[in-house]
């Protein structure tokens, strides 16, 4: 399989995340971006790609063109391309090009960014700060952190958010759960310190093989999986919602007084969690 990324002027593949990636680079990007030999792919892979601006700018190619009828700012492509081969032997490639409009205001792109991409791409730029050479658990713990707060800065400095209060946390809309996310990632096990030999805690710390598997999970996370990969999703049992599925409530007992029980559905780990209270006929669910 091999899977390449083209772009339009004024942009460039900067690298593909994580740096060393799952596969085989060929090419030196200079003059085209690399392509990216993989062994096999299946419809759940991700490939995480790191763009960067090029020298010259965005050019207008459409400049003039009737089709962009109410659109000022000129458009920059992406054409994707997964060359492979099916069980039957056939040879094809597969084709995917998309445009996107720019802006000259930063609280557009703050606006229309993208939490899932946003935390794999933090994900995976930990993974990297790992593996390189002198690269170290608190490297990549630090930069999660540092790249939290250079997002948080710019959105206060250059948009309306700059004449909020200065003691007051602004988010972005689409980027609420930013801060939670680096925290989770933080104290997750692909980032976690390891103890020192011989000493012993009542917190929980992740052994060499839990963070050689969390890590190779990360190195392959989807946006979907992203946030869940690091903090799970929180369902109440005792106040459930049509919306998250089709559930079934055992008859309760007059007598019966329990607390409210929550469970955790973890993407890598689920856990269910009860009080001690309640009645042995509940905690069977």
């Amino acid at each position: 399989v091999v899977f390449k990324l083209r772009c339009s002027n004024g942009v460039q593949v900067k690298s593909y995340s994580p740096t060393l990636p799952v596969g085989n680079l060929v090419g030196d990007g200079i003059v085209n971006s690399a392509e990216l030999e993989l062994s096999s792919m299946y419809p759940g892979t991700s490939i995480a790609v790191v763009l960067e601006h090029k020298i010259g700018g965005v050019v207008d190619t459409m400049n003039g063109s009737s089709s962009r009828k109410g659109i000022d700012m000129p458009m920059v492509f992406f054409q994707s391309a997964v060359l492979y081969t099916t069980k039957t032997g056939q040879r094809r490639v597969r084709v995917s090009t998309l445009g996107l409009p720019t802006t000259k205001v930063p609280a557009d792109i703050f606006r229309s960014a993208d939490l899932g991409a946003v935390s794999t791409i933090f994900t995976r730029g930990a993974i990297s700060d790992v593996e390189r050479d002198g690269g170290s658990l608190r490297l990549a713990r630090d930069n999660v952190f540092n790249k939290c707060v250079s997002i948080l800065a710019n959105y206060r400095s250059h948009t309306t958010a700059r004449t909020s209060p200065s003691g007051q946390l602004i988010l972005p809309e689409s980027l609420q759960l930013l801060p939670l996310f680096c925290l989770s990632l933080r104290k997750s096990r692909m980032l976690r310190h390891s103890l020192p030999k011989g000493v012993t805690s009542a917190k929980p710390f992740p052994t060499a093989d839990e963070r050689a598997y969390h890590i190779f999970y990360g190195r392959m996370v989807s946006p979907n999986m992203s946030l869940q990969c690091v903090h799970p999703h929180l369902f109440q049992v005792s106040g459930l919602r049509t919306r998250d599925g089709d559930w079934i409530t055992p008859p309760v007992l007059q007598e019966n007084k329990f607390d409210e029980a929550n469970v955790i559905a973890a993407s890598m780990r689920p856990v269910c969690q009860l009080p001690k209270t309640m009645n042995p006929s509940i905690a069977c669910l």
